[in-house]
């Protein structure tokens, strides 16, 4: 579904300039001409296409006379014909009173960063072939995916750090450790990070879905080291050294962690069922990320833990003197 857009050209003609004059046809011709040297815009519709074939057809289908009209008259003859012949056939290129001309070129469904060049170099373009007083607008299928995707990326890449925020926030409150907070965070971003890496290097572009992976998959993937945290904090409190309170946090909070992951990995991949690229994508690329939260929850987590347990004994202990005093170089 949706294999190609468009770019839409309006352009406006100042009062003094009279559409079916030569010059004014010409003038459009040339910036058509401009438009069509940019990679990727194709087959351009306009007047000038109704009026070149119009003209043919009127001297015996002769291909010489594919073009405008010599003289005002003969195109406004043409305009005429063409009136008569279905007034919505000329409606949708030129306004009543005749001082706006719509140009349209098709192109493929494109990424985000190609549609964004084709547009610098569309205004460049019409902005160096403009008569003075004459104006223009770009709009059309292409420019407008181009502008609601450019916006969503923006939101997201605002709402990332906003989210990574209040999850680790509430994460320390929850955990009554900042480092365990952050100890959190670090599965949950690494999958992230990887995902996003992997999408640069294939040359995935950040559409508007790919845009929401990482939002996504925090909200998702902080949910493992959570229940693994909140059961190893409880097996330390209660006097196990590091290693044998995340062993039994493990055992208990495993099997669950393992199957969610699991689930919601398979729930996503049911996305790849869609016709449209960027679901069938956002959700791929989900479920690897969840799948890689997991493993990252099972074998990361426990490493910082141990690499940050040694740091926070003192405090520990001194925070609850009732536990058992270890010796200076057991991990805490």
């Amino acid at each position: 579904m949706g294999f190609s857009e468009n770019l839409e050209v309006e352009l406006v003609l100042p009062d003094n300039v009279v559409l079916e004059a030569p010059v004014t046809l010409k003038t459009i011709e040339k910036i058509t001409r401009s438009l069509l040297r940019i990679p990727d815009l194709s087959e351009s519709t306009s007047v000038l296409t109704f009026i070149s074939r119009m003209n043919r057809l009127l001297h015996n289908d002769d291909p010489s006379y594919e073009r405008i009209g010599e003289t005002a008259a003969a195109n406004a003859e043409i305009l005429e014909i063409l009136g008569f012949d279905d007034p919505e056939t000329l409606g949708r290129w030129i306004s009543l009173d005749r001082s706006k001309v719509r140009i349209s070129f098709e192109t493929k469904l494109l990424p985000h960063s190609i549609r964004n060049k084709i547009l610098g170099a569309a205004h460049s373009a019409i902005e160096q072939r403009l008569p003075a007083g004459w104006d223009y607008s770009v709009s059309g299928e292409l420019a407008m995916n181009h502008d609601w995707v450019r916006d969503v990326q923006a939101t997201q890449l605002r709402s990332f750090p906003t989210a990574f925020a209040i999850v680790f926030v509430l994460v320390s409150i929850f955990l009554r450790s900042w480092k365990l907070g952050l100890a959190a965070m670090v599965p949950t971003l690494l999958p992230v990070v990887v995902i996003l890496g992997l999408m640069g290097w294939a040359g995935l572009t950040l559409d508007v879905a790919r845009a929401m992976i990482a939002a996504v998959v925090i909200g998702i993937g902080v949910d493992d080291a959570v229940h693994i945290l909140t059961h190893y904090d409880r097996q330390r409190s209660d006097g196990l050294d590091p290693r044998a309170a995340m062993q039994a946090a493990l055992r208990y909070t495993g099997r669950a962690v393992v199957t969610t992951s699991v689930a919601l990995s398979l729930g996503f991949l049911t996305l790849m069922m869609s016709a449209w690229q960027t679901i069938a994508s956002f959700g791929f690329l989900v479920s690897i990320a969840i799948l890689g939260a997991l493993a990252a929850s099972l074998f990361v987590l426990p490493a910082l833990i141990f690499a940050f347990a040694p740091a926070s004994e003192a405090t520990r202990q001194s925070a609850n003197p009732r536990l058992p005093v270890h010796s200076a170089g057991e991990a805490r």
